[in-house]
């Protein structure tokens, strides 16, 4: 997660023209933060001008929101059932094969 000064910083720069590297050298940011905040900046449509009226804390909610975007909730496998078919007498089977 990116503070106030990083979001917008970056987003003015960006929208300025100014290369990429500049961007991420100044904020000490990857290309893939600096995407993401681009790309969530396009996607809510807000100009950068009532961005920068908005609460800090605010602003790093929008792009940064507390459940994660990018992640899926998968469920856990039945490690019991993985458990047993190991353990099983006779059993052949290992970790990787199942």
């Amino acid at each position: 997660m990116q503070d106030y000064n990083t979001i917008i910083g970056s987003i003015q720069m960006r929208l300025n023209g100014c290369q990429t590297r500049s961007v991420m050298d100044r904020y000490k940011i990857g290309s893939g933060t600096l995407n993401l905040i681009m790309s969530r900046y396009y996607a809510n449509g807000i100009p950068i001008e009532e961005l920068r009226m908005m609460a800090p804390k605010e602003v790093e909610n929008l792009f940064y929101p507390q459940k994660n975007l990018q992640r899926k909730d998968v469920p856990l496998p039945d490690f019991q059932y993985y458990y047993d078919r190991i353990h099983a007498p006779g059993s052949r089977m290992n970790i990787s094969f199942c």
